[in-house]
C-alpha cells in the first residue's frame, strides 16, 4: 500500500479498534521503510501494511507473513515492537483462525492484525497483552479468483523458474536457459499448452509481477515475488517419512544413487542438497531429505527400505506431488540427483531454527534474485 493511503485510511481503521493508539510522525530516515509508526498507550510500534484483493486464505496468510518479516525489520531500527496488518475484504472467522495458527507455529509471540474498511478486526498484541476481535459490520465476500488458490502451484512454480533462473550458473540450475520472447516461447520452453501458460501470464500480470517487455517476458517486482512464494512455502506440509536399508549397504545417499531407478524416482533435497552443492552456510541437521515422486510405500519396496524411528533413520523421504518444478531443474553431482538451488532454498524453510538464514543466504548471496525490476 501507498504511504499516504496507508498513514489515513489504516491508521484509522486501527485508531477506531485498539485503545490508546495513536499514528505519530517519525522521520523516514529513522523508521526505516516502515508503512506506518505508532504509539499505543506509551509503547512505540513499527507497522508493516499489506493488502489483498480476495480473501482467499493462502493469500492472506502469504501476505501477513511477508508483513511480519518486514516488521519485524523495521522495528529494530527504533526499538519498537513489530506489528503485521493485512488490509482484507472481509474479516471472517476462517481467515482469522487460519492467521492465529500461521503465528502460533511459525512467529510465536508476534503481533498480527486483519481488518476490513468496514471496521471489522480481529488484533493480537502479545507484548502489550492486547487480543480485540470485532465485528461490527457484515461485508459481502468477493469472489476468489481461479488463480488465487494456486498461484504457487507445480506448474506455475515451473514456469516461474524457467523465467528466474535463465542465467544462473549451470552447477546450480539444470533447466532450460532459453530467452523467453513471448507465451509461444514459454510454452514451447517449459513442454507446455498455450492454455496453461495463458492462465500463468494472466495470473501473474494481475498482481504485477510479470509483463511484456521489449526484451521479452520479465519477472517484475522480484523481491515481493520471492517473499510471497517462501511464504507459500512455509505452508507447504510435507510429512518426511524417516526410513532405513533392510539390505546390506550404508543407507547413505551415495549409496543409494547406485540402487535401479533412484535417480529416476528421487532427488536430494533440503540441506543435504546444499551440502552437495557446496551451498552449505549454516549449522545444519544430520538429516538427510529425498524426495520421491511415488508413493512413500512404493519407494520404500523398490529401494528395499523400511519405515523406523527417527534415531535409527539412514534417509528421510518427501512425498510429493510437485515432480515437474522439483525433477525439471534437477542436477546431478558425482552421481547423485540433486535439487536445484533455488529448490533448495525453499526446502530449507522447513526447518524453523536456521532455515531461513541458509535460504536468504542462496536467495541473496549466490543466485543473487533478491534485486527488484
Amino acid at each position: 500500500m501507498k504511504g499516504q493511503e496507508v498513514e489515513v485510511s489504516v491508521a484509522d481503521l486501527l485508531a477506531g479498534v485498539i485503545p490508546g493508539f495513536q499514528a505519530v510522525s517519525v522521520s523516514q530516515p529513522v523508521a526505516g521503510k516502515a508503512d506506518l509508526v505508532a504509539d499505543i498507550n506509551g509503547r512505540c510500534v513499527a507497522i508493516a501494511v499489506k493488502s489483498v484483493r480476495t480473501s482467499v486464505v493462502e493469500d492472506v496468510i502469504g501476505r501477513l507473513a511477508i508483513a511480519a518479516i518486514q516488521a519485524g525489520h523495521h522495528a529494530g531500527a527504533i526499538a519498537a515492537i513489530p506489528l503485521a496488518v493485512v488490509v482484507v475484504p472481509s474479516v471472517g472467522r476462517k481467515t482469522v483462525a487460519a492467521a492465529r495458527d500461521f503465528m502460533s507455529s511459525y512467529m510465536p509471540g508476534g503481533a498480527w492484525a486483519l481488518v476490513d474498511r468496514a471496521g471489522n478486526a480481529s488484533v493480537s498484541i502479545p507484548a502489550l497483552a492486547i487480543d480485540i476481535d470485532r465485528s461490527v459490520f457484515r461485508v459481502e465476500r468477493t469472489q476468489a479468483g481461479r488463480t488465487s488458490v494456486s498461484l504457487f502451484s507445480d506448474l506455475n512454480r515451473w514456469l516461474l523458474k524457467i523465467l528466474l533462473l535463465a542465467e544462473v550458473p549451470k552447477d546450480l540450475w539444470g533447466g532450460p536457459r532459453q530467452a523467453v520472447l513471448s507465451n509461444p516461447d514459454l510454452g514451447c520452453v517449459a513442454g507446455v499448452s498455450p492454455e496453461m501458460v495463458r492462465r500463468f501470464v494472466t495470473a501473474f500480470q494481475d498482481r504485477d509481477l510479470l509483463r511484456q517487455t521489449s526484451e521479452g517476458l520479465r519477472l517484475v517486482r522480484r523481491s515481493e515475488l520471492l517473499e510471497l512464494w517462501r511464504a507459500d512455502e512455509t505452508l507447504t506440509t510435507r510429512p518426511a517419512v524417516p526410513v532405513r536399508r533392510l539390505i546390506a549397504g550404508s543407507g547413505s545417499v551415495l549409496d543409494m544413487a547406485g540402487l535401479p531407478g533412484f535417480t529416476d524416482l528421487a532427488v536430494v533435497a533440503g540441506f543435504e542438497a546444499c551440502r552437495h552443492l557446496g551451498l552449505l552456510h549454516t549449522f545444519a541437521p544430520q538429516q538427510a531429505e529425498v524426495y520421491v515422486t511415488v508413493p512413500v510405500s512404493e519407494a520404500m519396496r523398490r529401494f528395499g527400505l523400511e519405515r523406523c524411528s527417527p534415531s535409527d533413520a539412514d534417509i528421510w523421504l518427501l512425498p510429493t506431488r510437485r515432480s515437474r518444478s522439483i525433477q525439471g531443474g534437477r542436477l546431478i553431482v558425482e552421481g547423485i540427483p540433486v535439487v536445484d538451488a533455488f529448490q533448495a532454498a525453499l526446502d530449507v524453510l522447513r526447518h524453523p531454527a536456521r532455515g531461513r538464514e541458509q535460504s536468504d543466504y542462496i536467495v541473496n548471496e549466490v543466485l543473487k534474485l533478491g534485486g527488484d525490476d
